[in-house]
């Protein structure tokens, strides 16, 4: 009887066939290879048993054919996974009165995939030159199935991290939408509606600003909400890298460029093609880098370094700098062409001491995130230290507002934000705007507090008399009272050894100011 019912190498091609379908998994290559070999090998029976990932727990079994008697198949299969547990897996064979097994494991690299299993008339077996050929076209089926299976996984892994991408892309654009973005300022909305125009064009944009308003922040949103969406967003910070090194990131290199260049790189504006790429502190790129990226503007086409072939790009290009470019023009140190085809439109974004309406909410935003990411239940933030936040000038803005909130609600020891949290530069602050300015000194608290009394008296002078010393000291001595309790957590002993009174005392004035135990005005 002839070992093949076909020519061999028709046979193998229908084999090798199996992978080459781009919907074929594992089964399905299984199902080809199982009746090629019973149609075409003469085989009595084949088998299949998938184990789980990094498993040893069979999770599928499927057989063509009809075995010949003895231990029935899938017992052996599960029989061999479990032998293969304990040693390097390798090819199993045995023999009987009537045929012929032989097993294979299916491995990837060194797991475990699960087992392929053969059964043939024992006609076959002492053939020594068939049996070495049989043998070779099953470990070919074995392989084929192990590719495939391979193939399948790696396609449900490319299905998983395109959902994953999506998934990202949508909470990238719900996190810079603008409502998302927060402010209640006049000054703030105008630069967020103005981005929000800007975002559908394909202008330059440049964005002005001090460190830590959040330019990166105005430039992701006007990515997120273009055409360009789908395309990469690159950031690149000019004043991070030394001018030899910040030219090949932005514009790559060939190999031989220069020591170290051992093969062609891509920069930072080609793999940014079909998007937008962020330059981030423009105002410090030299003036040789500065004509570069002014071909860039002019001609949307990049060189490598050390190579002479320009390559075509469609990228926005979004800069941002911390520095008056106009003053930078003037002084001669940024090229006036180059700052006229990035100012095709200008945004600027306020410092937050220009917006001191901006600070509670953002305050309220980052106590919110914090909490939740933290997993703390702190839940409102205290009138003493909302003064303070509010008096403040924060010349880091809001990025300087935003780690003092992680910092605080990560050592809040209750459920509200007290003053002791506070970095020690926001509560000096306090103490120094409370201070009244006369010319060429400083005047002391004292000094300030006796100046404002003497305002709120002569404002008033239609009171009647006594009862000027009665307001002024409810008016002291209500939210000192309130104060004391809040620092002391609502313990009244504690309260009265921060006033420097006893506890009769301060329960009785408790009750005249009509202030609650808790440190809340009644």
């Amino acid at each position: 009887m002839p070992l093949f019912s076909e020519p061999r190498d028709r046979f193998l091609a229908r084999l090798t066939a199996a992978v080459r379908e781009p919907a074929a998994d594992g089964i399905g290559v299984f199902d080809l290879v199982a009746g090629a070999a019973v149609e075409h090998l003469y085989c009595r029976y084949v088998g299949l048993a998938l184990v789980a990932p990094r498993g040893h727990v069979v999770t599928q079994f499927r057989h063509r054919g009809r075995p010949l008697g003895g231990t029935g198949p899938e017992t052996l299969l599960r029989e061999r996974v479990r032998a293969w547990r304990t040693g390097a897996p390798r090819r199993w064979d045995r023999e009987n009165t009537a045929s012929v097994w032989s097993i294979w494991p299916l491995l990837r690299d060194r797991d475990l995939l699960g087992a392929f299993a053969v059964q043939w008339p024992r006609t076959y077996g002492p053939d020594p030159q068939a049996a070495p050929a049989f043998r070779s076209v099953l470990d070919l089926a074995a392989s084929l199935i192990v590719r495939s299976l391979t193939i399948e996984e790696l396609r449900r892994l490319h299905e998983e991290l395109l959902d994953e991408n999506e998934y990202l892309r949508e909470e990238v654009k719900l996190r810079f939408h603008p409502e998302n973005i927060v402010w209640v300022s006049g000054a703030m909305e105008e630069v967020v509606q103005t981005a929000r125009r800007l975002a559908p064009t394909t202008a330059t944009v440049l964005i002005e600003g001090e460190t830590g308003t959040g330019k990166e922040l105005l430039a992701h949103l006007i990515h997120e909400h273009s055409s360009r969406a789908s395309g990469p967003f690159i950031r690149v910070n000019c004043a991070a890298l030394p001018e030899s090194l910040l030219e090949s990131e932005l514009f790559g290199h060939v190999r031989g460029a220069f020591t170290g260049a051992t093969s062609d790189r891509k920069g930072r504006f080609e793999a940014a093609d079909g998007g937008t790429i962020f330059l981030d502190e423009i105002g410090d790129v030299s003036r040789k880098l500065q004509v570069r990226l002014l071909r860039v503007l002019q001609e949307r086409e990049i060189e490598r370094v050390g190579d002479h072939r320009p390559r075509r790009l469609d990228v926005r290009v979004i800069a941002a700098t911390n520095r008056s470019l106009e003053e930078e023009v003037a002084a001669g140190r940024f090229r006036d062409d180059l700052y006229y085809r990035l100012n095709v439109t200008y945004l600027r974004i306020p410092p937050l001491r220009e917006r001191p309406e901006d600070i509670l909410p953002l305050a309220e935003y980052f106590l919110d995130r914090y909490s939740r990411e933290n997993f703390k239940q702190v839940e409102s933030i205290s009138p003493v230290v909302v003064d303070l936040l509010r008096a403040y000038h924060w010349p880091g803005n809001v990025r300087e507002l935003q780690n003092c909130m992680e910092k605080a609600v990560i050592l809040a020891p209750g459920r509200a934000l007290i003053p002791e949290l506070l970095p020690s530069a926001v509560t000096a602050a306090t103490a120094q705007a409370h201070r009244v300015a006369a010319p060429g000194k400083d005047v002391a608290p004292d000094a300030a507090l006796a100046t404002l009394v003497h305002e709120w008296v002569t404002a008033r002078p239609g009171l009647p008399r006594g009862e000027v010393y009665r307001r002024i000291v409810t008016a002291v001595e209500r939210p000192l009272l309130a104060a004391a309790l809040e620092l002391s957590r609502g313990n009244q002993l504690e309260a009265s050894r921060i006033l420097g009174i006893n506890r009769n005392t301060l329960r009785k004035k408790l009750r005249q100011h009509r202030v609650d135990p808790r440190g809340r005005r009644r």
